[in-house]
């Protein structure tokens, strides 16, 4: 077996800071934001962190290796015993504007251009899933929420994903291994053989709904109306009156898939691998799991220290 050596090389504003010492990301799919934090010594000034973002180059020596980046830097600690400065560094500004809790209703908007609007306030670019791009709305009010926490409801809503990764405010589908821009992210195969440490399959008892329903007010003939999806027992019906039928179809479709992702959580350590990342689709080739053996990351940790690589996920069964 050829012994693969773990490496990180770490950055701040593009500029190499060398090999890290340590390095941990945690990479997830909702209101959580992304982190990178990593040690490194040799330096022999104080570094600057003030409007500057750090990113990680992780791997292996002579072999495969992934860029997580941009971070806004937060915090540095320097540890006088050991010489060592860490850096600690996310997704999310904590800037006073991106805490900031907003009450106003937006008019005549699409979901692109609400997430262009959103994005310019927190100084970040939009990316929409061109199945979201052209879906408007007459109106909708945002109450007393942050920017993010506004976006996360309309995202739930509409069964996709909002999150900020790498200076962009992202709105994609949730749940089908994909990118903003509609690519396939790679498929990763789960064996037995792949260190698996503490791999784990939780099925929680609850009701496995085959349908669900909700209603919306068909303003056209001035009366409220019922849209399903799915059929047969048991059926979930939603409290909300929606403005309109693609509304409520989207959102009992939404609640629908949100209530099976829920029955099964997969988590477990694996060998590093610098290529798993939120929302990732996983294949269990050898494992025993129910209900099927496609997953899709929602959390992913990748720890190097101490020159071992371990890579920890929880996933969600695909829907």
């Amino acid at each position: 077996m050829v012994l693969r050596v773990p490496k990180a090389e770490v950055f701040i504003d593009g500029q190499s800071l060398g090999v890290a010492t340590s390095v941990a990301i945690h990479d997830g799919a909702g209101v959580d934001a992304d982190s990178l934090t990593f040690t490194v010594t040799g330096l022999t000034t104080w570094p600057v962190i003030k409007d500057k973002k750090c990113s990680a180059l992780i791997g292996y020596e002579g072999g495969v290796q992934n860029l997580f980046g941009d971070y806004k830097l937060n915090t540095v600690k320097y540890d006088e015993a050991t010489e060592t400065f860490t850096f600690t560094g996310h997704s999310v500004d904590f800037s006073k504007e991106a805490k900031a809790k907003k009450t106003r209703t937006h008019t005549e908007i699409t979901i692109e251009d609400l997430t262009a609007k959103l994005a310019g306030e927190m100084g970040l670019k939009p990316r929409v899933s061109q199945e979201y791009k052209s879906i408007k709305f007459d109106a909708i009010t945002q109450t007393n929420e942050t920017n993010l926490n506004f976006l996360l409801r309309l995202a739930k809503d509409q069964g996709a994903l909002a999150k900020v990764g790498n200076g962009y405010l992202i709105f994609i589908e949730r749940g089908k291994g994909k990118t903003a821009s509609g690519a396939d992210l790679p498929n990763i195969p789960l064996f037995k053989r792949d260190r698996l440490e503490g791999f784990q399959v939780l099925e929680r008892e609850r009701k496995k709904y085959k349908s669900a329903k909700a209603d919306y007010y068909d303003a056209a003939q001035a009366e409220q109306k019922t849209e399903k999806v799915g059929s047969g027992e048991p059926e979930l019906s939603l409290r909300q009156i929606y403005k309109n039928k693609a509304a409520a179809k989207a959102a009992a479709q939404a609640e629908l898939n949100n209530k099976k992702r829920e029955t099964y959580i997969a988590s477990g350590s694996i060998e590093g691998n610098p290529f798993i990342i939120a929302e990732s689709p996983i294949t269990t080739v050898d494992l025993l799991t129910p209900d099927g053996n496609q997953w899709i990351v929602k959390t992913v940790d990748h720890n190097i220290t101490d020159g071992a690589y371990i890579t920890t996920i929880e996933a969600e069964i695909k829907v």
